[in-house]
Formats: C-alpha cells, structure tokens, sequence
C-alpha cells in the first residue's frame, strides 16, 4: 500500500499557565522556541503525539503530522521529531462562536486554513483528523475541507454529551440555551461522514439514529508491560518516603475544574472526621495556579493541609509507582472518555471509587468492581467514603480481564489503524 500523510488538528493551543515556571514548561516539551516578543512557543507531550507515535511504530506506512494553533506563534514553526512525525505550530486568533446562546472567545487559525489550502492546490493526499467541536478551528475546517479530504472527526469524551436530550427549564434563557446546544451538535454530526467514539455506552444508539461510520476506539492500555515494572506497595512507598501506616487515597488527572476535586475535597472532610483515619491524598498532574490555589485555601478551611499533597509534574515511573504505593484510586470527573487513570488503577489491582462516566467506569461495571457513584456530588459519594475509610471491601478487577477488553495493541492494529486506511482508500480510490 501507498504512504499515507495524516494530519492531526489539535483545537486547543498549549496550556503554559499549567506550567509553574518557564523552566519547568521547557523541560517538559519535546521542542520550543522564542517569538520576537520573548514569550515561548513549546511542542507538549500531548496525545496526538502519543497516539501519533504508536501509530507510527506498529505500520510503517504512516506518517503523522500534528498541527496546532498557539496565540503566542507569529509565524510557523516546524519540529521534524523523525522521518514519520512531523510537528507544526501556526499562529492563531481568537474567535467569537456560539455554544448555545452563549457567546464564546475559541480558538481560530487562518494560518492553518491556508496550510490545508496549499495542499489542497498541489493535489495532495492527506486525511485529516479533527476533533468534534463548535469551536472555530474545527467546525471551519469541516466545512470547508468535507468534501476536499477524507476526515475522521474523534470524540474523545461521553457518547451521551452528543445524544443529550432537550431537557425542559423554567428559565427560558437556560432552556433557549439547551435547545441550541442541542441543535448546534445535531449539525456537526450532519456535516461528519466519519466519527470515532471513545466509549460504548450509546454506541449502537448513536450509530442507528445517524447513519455514519461510526466506530469505537479507544488508547487501552499494555496491561503486561505496566505490571512488568509492579513494586510492592512497602516497596514502593518507602521508595517515595510515603509512611507505611498512612491510607492512600490517589486522584491523577488534570487539575480542572470537570474533575471535582473540590468536591472529593468535601466527602473526604465529611467522613475522616467521624472515621478517624490516618490518610494521605496525594493529586498528581497540572492545572491552572489559581485553581490549584482555590483547593489548597479549602483543604486549608478543613484543616487538611497536611493530608494533601499536590506532587505537580512527576515522571511516568513515579506515577507508575505511585499507583503501587496506594490503597486507593479515585475518578471524579462530570463526563470522561476513559480516562486512562482509572485503567491503570485497575491494572494497579486498586479498589476503585468513580464517577459513572467513561469507559473506566463501564468496564468497571461489567465486571461488577470498585464503588460507582453519581457525576453529581451527593450522597453516593459519601457513602462511598464512609466504605473506604471503614476498610470493608471495595471488589478489585482482574488486569487479565483489563488486557481482554483494551489491550493497546489490539486498539490501534484492529481498531484505528484499519479505519484511518479504509476513510483514507474509500475517498480516494
């Protein structure tokens, strides 16, 4: 077969206020530069990469471009990585878009619109990866380019964020609101031929009631080579000087406001008080400072300071063993792809409390494992807690069951891969 050329559209430009200091954002970007006005243009480790490299690995007849708007680029920047991924990094403005009634300031960028007109004059052959999105940079390129390339529009969050129903508000503006949101998404997937999901719940649904290729995928996880580097957990905390006698709590995510730390915050207040527990809640990842703030001041107002540890950016084996060092996991998201946290914490072996949202979720359900409480904070989530800090059982799931359902391998070669070929044969041939 021919190579075939892929270009990933990132919508969303580079989060640097994540970073606490410049040094710290330059020594976790594969490249960067300055612009003439001294701010920093970076190439992150972001999942267009991950996905991008793994690709690039398993069928030497792809080649992986990743472009990607930045307000700070005032021109193009190119990062040759090797001979099959390629970065690209456009300037980009900011543009006012409609989600719902609401008015919103998205990312935009007539620099890669004319990248992609160039390619398209010169009869070049590329499909195109999108994210499926009302903001500008997405929902231009699909129109202008459907038709011109092949695309493959990825959803990587819930299918029920795209099925949502109109619900009825007494507020007429909160539900004009809904109804255009509602509609709004039923245009986008009018305008898509081709849609990948990151999860099953509402997959047939969702493929009876539009009439699309519509396809499940999801990163997985190499169960055997995550366990190939297990540390037992006295190991493994005397290793990051975690006492032996503290219960540790683990929460790994960005640190966002869609992840309701602040409310694990509140259950966890609610219930080590009366349970008396000895526990460590340590809160790997990034976020913006003043939302890191925000949890700090109420772990404060708690008195839970010394209880908490936000460890910032860590390296994949301290993470990795992190999850050993731990008695327990927790997911709080509103709404979730996966996320790979929780896959990992159940190749990990952890008693699990999460969200009922994603794919972690899902699997979790079908093997009847770990504590499902409400993406609405309440009752279940301190019911939940008063489970934990009781120390009665919270069911674990067997990693070989994990490597069943989402081996890596088997995600990308029977799964991506055979679809980015057939959208990208189907088109032009």
């Amino acid at each position: 077969m021919n190579t075939i050329r892929v270009i990933f559209i990132i919508s969303f430009v580079p989060k640097y206020d994540y970073f606490e200091t410049i040094t710290e954002l330059k020594n976790k970007s594969l490249k960067y530069w300055y612009n003439p006005d001294g701010k920093i243009i970076a190439i992150l480790h972001e999942w267009a990469y991950i996905i991008g490299k793994k690709i690039t690995e398993i069928d030497n007849n792809i080649y992986w471009e990743i472009w990607r708007p930045d307000y700070n680029a005032d021109k193009e920047y190119i990062y040759v990585q090797n001979e099959k991924i390629i970065h690209r990094i456009f300037p980009a403005e900011k543009k006012t878009y409609l989600d719902g009634i609401r008015k919103i300031r998205g990312e935009s960028s007539l620099a890669i619109i004319a990248g992609l007109n160039k390619i398209y004059e010169l009869n070049e052959k590329i499909i195109l990866i999108i994210p499926f999105s009302k903001k500008p940079i997405c929902k231009n390129t699909l129109k202008l380019y459907r038709g011109k390339f092949p695309i493959l529009t990825t959803h990587f969050t819930n299918i029920s964020e795209i099925l949502k129903e109109i619900k009825f508000f007494v507020n007429p503006f909160r539900l004009f609101h809904e109804i255009a949101k509602h509609y709004q998404s039923i245009y986008l997937l009018k305008i898509i031929d081709n849609l990948q999901v990151s999860n099953l719940t509402g997959l047939d649904k969702i493929k009876t009631k539009y009439k699309k290729n519509i396809f499940f995928w999801s990163p997985g996880l190499n169960v055997n080579e995550f366990r190939s580097r297990y540390s037992a957990r006295n190991e493994a905390r005397k290793h990051l000087n975690i006492p032996i006698d503290k219960f540790v709590i683990l929460n790994s995510s960005r640190i966002v406001p869609e992840k309701q730390i602040d409310k694990l915050l509140y259950a966890i207040n609610q219930t080590c008080r009366t349970k008396k527990k000895q526990f460590l809640l340590i809160i790997t990842s990034y976020g913006n400072q003043n939302y890191i703030n925000y949890l700090k001041n109420i772990a404060c107002k708690f008195s839970l300071s010394e209880n908490i540890k936000f460890t910032g950016h860590i390296s994949k084996e301290e993470l990795e063993m992190l999850y050993y060092a731990s008695n327990m996991f927790f997911m709080g998201s509103t709404h979730e792809a996966g996320p790979l946290s929780t896959l990992l914490a159940i190749a990990a072996e952890l008693p699990i409390i999460s969200t009922d949202t994603g794919l972690g979720a899902e699997i979790l359900k079908k093997y009847n494992c770990g504590i499902i409480i409400s993406p609405i904070y309440g009752k279940s989530w301190i019911n939940a807690f008063n489970i934990a800090f009781d120390g009665q059982e919270i069911k674990t799931m067997n990693p070989d069951d994990l490597k069943n359902e989402l081996d890596e391998n088997m995600m990308y070669k029977k799964r991506l891969i055979p679809n980015i070929k057939k959208i990208y044969t189907d088109f032009y041939i």
